[in-house]
């Protein structure tokens, strides 16, 4: 009998890189007092988020389930009439308003950020409606201005998770040393590529994946 062929491995994509989950998790970011928590109803079917026109409205993160109307789902449910029916969902969670200086700590800064961290994608509401009843964190509506607000303080604190990852690493480099040649041109390759996004950063630039 002819040897059995390998499986061939199959090759590691852009589209695989990044946490892998089962459930998707999205944060609703945006300046204070911009419709986040209105968004964030609208999108839950429910009133769990409390709306209010003033600054910092919301300060813990709320999370819901928004679930995906698919009409093949509902063909399959009434082909096979199963005992429960559990549709796709996407967990939405309702975050805390940024301001300039969030990576500082300023307004709910720290927090703020520590709470986009734990999800797996940003949804950025931005206000472009004008109405002087309604209060913005910045007396005036510009949402081209809130976006580069808030992607600036984004950057500033990843420099600065960046800077603590590289410093962190280079308190390895002895045990580097004493390991395999190898093992040491894989740390000094981790360094570079650490210190290559750090730059990029502070040039003012996203690291996105594209």
């Amino acid at each position: 009998m002819p040897p059995k062929k390998k499986a061939e491995e199959e090759a590691i994509g852009p589209w695989m890189l990044g946490r892998w989950s089962r459930a998707l998790k999205v944060g609703l970011v945006g300046m204070p007092n911009v419709g986040k928590s209105t968004l964030y109803n609208t999108l839950s079917k429910s009133h769990h988020s409390k709306t209010a026109n003033v600054p910092f409205c919301t300060i813990d993160p709320t999370e819901t389930r928004a679930f995906l109307e698919d009409e093949r789902f509902d063909w399959l449910v009434a082909q096979h009439k199963p005992k429960s029916e559990v549709k796709a969902f996407v967990t939405v969670v309702d975050i805390a308003g940024l301001i300039s200086g969030a990576h500082k700590g300023e307004g709910l800064g720290n927090a703020f950020l520590s709470h986009i961290q734990s999800v797996d994608g940003i949804c950025h509401v931005m206000r472009a409606f004008e109405d002087d009843d309604v209060i913005h964190a910045e007396d005036t509506v510009d949402p081209v201005r809130d976006i580069n607000t808030i992607c600036a303080e984004l950057r500033l604190k990843d420099i600065s998770y960046m800077k603590g990852k590289v410093e962190f690493h280079k308190k390895g480099h002895a045990a580097a040393r004493t390991k395999s040649p190898a093992h040491l041109k894989k740390w000094e390759e981790e360094l570079e590529c650490m210190e290559k996004i750090i730059a990029w950063l502070e040039e003012g630039k996203d690291a996105i994946q594209n």
